[in-house]
């Protein structure tokens, strides 16, 4: 089935009310629109369902769904389980996204692109630093996914496993049955990302700044 949306949101919450609109609104200023946010809450105890509930009133393209407290491999399972967009997004609910991040992938989701992999900016709230570990420039002509992870693990890098620094193609996962593995308590992003890339045709690497992640 063809999707009518090109990308699909999903923040997995809990207990991030500090966070939370910070994150919600760096998706809302993006220059684009072709996008629906899935708010999974993971039943938290403080403010972060209420501030999830304002935003569904106020925008269309905002889903909430709830379920007990089972962690955030459950959560992005759930969420993925709802999502309508041809490629999924995974943002955490205290990181932000890229201000015009999405306006500068679009070109390269329509394609049949089944992962793009970009950079991750480290946001030290604290000491108000911004800087990015491994940039993505040295392997941004690379196609193919087993050299890209020999060209990090020659320099000691750890390979590109996290969840936002992709975004990776629904019908892949939803085919494969990709998901996350919620026995896992550490590592599940990378387990995911292992079982994901046996199954990509197409992948490419952007020099693009994808998230602000807080340290």
């Amino acid at each position: 089935l063809e999707s009518k949306m090109k990308i699909s949101i999903i923040i997995p919450i809990f207990n991030s009310e500090k966070y939370l609109k910070e994150c919600i609104n760096s998706v809302l200023q993006q220059d684009y629109t072709d996008f629906e946010i899935i708010l999974i809450n993971d039943g938290s105890s403080d403010n972060s369902a209420t501030i999830c509930e304002e935003y569904v009133k106020k925008y269309k393209n905002i889903k909430l769904y709830s379920q007990k407290n089972q962690g955030v491999s459950a959560a992005r399972n759930y969420g993925l389980n709802k999502a309508k967009g041809k490629y999924i997004f995974f943002l955490d609910s205290d990181d932000t996204m890229c201000s015009d991040m999405l306006s500068s992938v679009d070109m390269y989701l329509n394609d049949n692109t089944d992962l793009l992999i970009g950079n991750i900016v480290h946001w030290n709230t604290e000491q108000h630093k911004e800087y990015i570990e491994t940039n993505t420039k040295f392997i941004t002509g690379f196609k193919n996914i087993y050299d890209i992870c020999e060209a990090y693990a020659l320099k000691e890098y750890q390979i590109p496993w996290n969840p936002y620094q992709s975004i990776w193609r629904r019908d892949v996962i939803v085919s494969n049955n990709v998901y996350f593995d919620t026995k896992l308590t550490v590592g599940e992003d990378c387990d995911f990302f292992f079982n994901f890339i046996k199954y990509v045709q197409k992948l490419r690497v952007l020099n693009i700044n994808f998230v602000k992640h807080r340290v």
